[in-house]
C-alpha cells in the first residue's frame, strides 16, 4: 500500500509569479511499495515559477520496491524560468 507524503496530480497547478518561492517538503510513510515523499504525476499537472525558487525535499520510509524521495512521472512538468532555480 502506498503512503505518499505529498501528491499533486490530475492536472493540478502550483504557480508562482513574481519572486514568490515554492517549497515542498514531503515524507512518505512506512510500508513496502510506493511510499514517495513527493509524487507529481499526470499530463497537465504543473509546478512553475518565474522568478521565485522551487525547492523540493522528499524522503521515503518504504522498505521494498519503488520508494522514492521525489517522483515526477507521467508527463508532469516542473519548470523554473526567469531567475528562478530548481533544487
Amino acid at each position: 500500500m502506498a503512503n505518499q507524503g505529498i501528491v499533486i496530480e490530475q492536472g493540478a497547478d502550483i504557480d508562482s509569479t513574481g519572486a514568490a518561492s515554492v517549497t515542498l517538503v514531503g515524507i512518505g510513510g512506512a510500508g513496502t511499495d510506493n511510499n514517495n515523499g513527493i509524487y507529481v504525476t499526470d499530463a497537465g499537472t504543473t509546478i512553475t515559477s518565474v522568478n521565485g525558487n522551487i525547492s523540493f525535499t522528499g524522503t521515503s520510509n518504504g522498505t521494498t520496491d519503488s520508494n522514492r524521495g521525489i517522483f515526477i512521472y507521467n508527463a508532469a512538468v516542473v519548470e523554473a524560468t526567469g531567475t528562478a532555480t530548481l533544487t
